[in-house]
């Protein structure tokens, strides 16, 4: 029985250089049947399978055995989603990229006076985007007040859209093009797309990025609003170019995926790529180009913060945040293979997971994904309200010693729970805040109401701060300033202890066998203070989902030593999708007969 895949948005997400495009591309152009048959992959597993199935018969040392296994047991299950794969009718995706459509909604903003000032300052750019208005109106008209009716579109109108939007392609293709090289050479301090889209998010404008309200839910959807009309044109369109299946490059937003989740078929897949192997992809692209090469790194960096947005604050909603992206995908893949084929191999890295959106449960989750989706699971124990993490701790052999979320010690009351009007409560002494006074006092608490939480890290950080600001002769205003821009977030005054360290604890606390050589999986890289904890346990590997910001733990604390701590980005089926992916809507006995129905 053949399958078939009706409706299905895949959207991607990583930073510069990771890898979207390529495989939103790979994804739009080659059909997973005729990849198979063209490589003959199907063919070579088998083969695989044969020959390890003939070493294991000839060997007794237990350790080449398990490896032996392990490998078999990777091939049995890549044969289960090639299987899967000959099997499905290959759909016809359709490639749309954000980034084009940032361009038509600034090109829709072109009248306006915000872009009139801004030209005076961007002439070129503003010449490109002014002739593709003057060119291309009309159709752009026609497009956006059809969105109920495409379907009785005729092929004249179709084919000028159509047109249109290739148009709009090259002419986003050739805008990133020539931004890469002028940003590289100092002739501009940001790419004009990131600031386009930000604005838009914010005020709705592409040239304007002053709002006097606040931010609202119709300007933070506004590019994904445009990316739903262009899938409503395709999947209503009359003609042979009716499509159902989409891949969206690149979502750089939260409110972008928090609006796509309205579809069930909608799975977001985080690509990752070192900053190593993202400099050098960059560093490809502008061969031959005039750019600073001195100073290539510290640009790279400047973009790569930009981009990622992870101290992005509570009014910055609207900027982009790929950081909170990464949190919020269904799958993960990881893309640091920077040899001649890697598009290859990131394109047969994707077909496992299109396998089993195809064919829910076809394959068993590995043991990576098992413990990191128990380890978010754990997360959600915690009564942070700053980050919710989790962790896993688990033997050589794979089997769970340790479990932990980050939360205050047995007895006490987490952030969570304590709201400002308990900080003056007497009703209770054993559990009252009113302990708390020793550090904080009421007017430290100023800028909460009775009902909120309050971090008291946070807290205690900031008052630590006034008072040496007090201390020294400084204007108001100068201490504002300073108080507003610097934000030191002191880890020893958190009441939680980490999720690591109370996986750790746990083992300590019950007894039994030690974790030398085991792994842990946490939802958060390790921050300072854990990450020794991890070194002097003797763990010999961490997998992670989310980095932690702005931390040395890797750079220093795991790599100052004898010991080699191995650290790996988790890649997998991730938390808000693993039941419905690895979760099959039959048995496989019972899909067995259906077969045969």
């Amino acid at each position: 029985m053949n399958i078939n895949v009706d409706f299905l948005i895949l959207g991607l997400t990583g930073p510069l250089g990771a890898g979207c495009t390529t495989l939103g591309r790979m994804i739009e152009r080659v059909k997973p049947s005729i990849l198979i048959k063209r490589k003959k992959l199907y063919e070579s597993v088998l083969e695989q399978m044969q020959e390890l199935s003939r070493k294991m018969e000839s060997i007794n040392d237990d350790i080449e055995l398990k490896q032996l296994h392990k490998r078999l047991m990777n091939c049995y299950k890549e044969r289960a989603c090639l299987e899967v794969l000959r099997r499905v009718n290959d759909p016809a995706f359709v490639y749309i990229s954000m980034s084009a459509l940032i361009v038509k909604l600034a090109v829709d903003c072109v009248s306006t006076p915000e872009f009139e000032a801004w030209e005076q300052e961007n002439t070129e750019l503003g010449g490109l985007l002014r002739g593709f208005k003057s060119k291309w109106n009309e159709v752009i008209i026609k497009y956006d007040s059809n969105e109920k009716t495409y379907h009785c579109l005729g092929n004249e109108d179709l084919e000028k859209i159509d047109e249109m939007f290739m148009e709009l392609n090259k002419l986003r293709t050739t805008i990133v093009g020539k931004e890469l090289e002028l940003f590289f050479n100092h002739s501009i301090d940001e790419f004009h797309l990131q600031t386009f889209g930000d604005n838009l998010r914010l005020t709705g404008n592409a040239f304007s990025n002053s709002s006097s309200q606040p931010i609202s839910q119709e300007n933070l959807s506004i590019v994904a609003r445009e990316v739903n009309r262009l899938i409503k044109y395709y999947r209503n369109r009359n003609d042979n170019k009716q499509a159902s299946c989409f891949v969206v490059d690149a979502f750089r937003n939260p409110s972008e995926v928090e609006f796509f989740r309205r579809y069930d078929q909608f799975f977001l897949i985080s690509i990752y790529a070192s900053e190593l192997t993202r400099r050098q992809r960059t560093e490809r692209i502008l061969s031959g180009k005039n750019y600073d090469r001195e100073n290539f790194v510290s640009l790279f960096r400047s973009i790569d913060e930009r981009d990622w947005g992870a101290n992005n604050k509570l009014k910055d909603l609207h900027k982009q945040n790929v950081a909170r992206c990464y949190y919020l995908a269904d799958i993960a893949i990881n893309n640091d293979d920077d040899s001649t084929d890697f598009d290859f191999r990131l394109f047969k890295n994707f077909l496992k997971y299109f396998a089993l959106i195809a064919s829910p449960g076809c394959i068993q989750p590995t043991k990576e994904e098992t413990y990191m989706n128990l380890a978010y699971s754990l997360s959600l124990r915690s009564t942070c309200i700053s980050r919710k993490v989790g962790a896993v701790i688990t033997d050589k052999a794979g089997y769970v010693l340790g479990l932990g979320w980050n939360d205050v010690a047995f007895g006490q009351v987490g952030c969570g729970l304590r709201q400002k009007r308990d900080f003056k409560a007497t009703f209770d002494s054993l559990f009252s805040i009113d302990v708390l006074k020793k550090a904080i006092v009421d007017q430290d608490l100023a800028a909460f109401d009775d009902h909120e939480s309050f971090c008291f890290k946070d807290v205690l950080s900031e008052k630590k701060i006034k008072d040496k600001l007090d201390a020294l002769e400084l204007k108001q205003d100068v201490k504002d300033k300073i108080l507003k821009t610097l934000k030191v977030k002191r880890l020893e005054y958190c009441r939680a202890l980490h999720a690591e360290e109370n996986a750790l604890l746990q083992v300590a606390a019950r007894g039994g066998m030690g974790v030398r050589g085991g792994e842990i999986y946490t939802t958060t890289f390790p921050c300072e203070l854990c990450a020794k904890k991890i070194y002097q346990s003797g763990i010999r590997r961490i997998y992670y989902t989310e980095p932690y910001p702005n931390s040395i733990s890797e750079d220093v604390f795991l790599n100052d030593g004898i010991r080699n701590i191995e650290t790996r980005q988790f890649e997998g089926v991730k938390s808000l999708s693993y039941f419905k992916l690895y979760k099959s809507n039959y048995d496989k006995k019972e899909a067995q007969e259906l077969e045969d129905v």
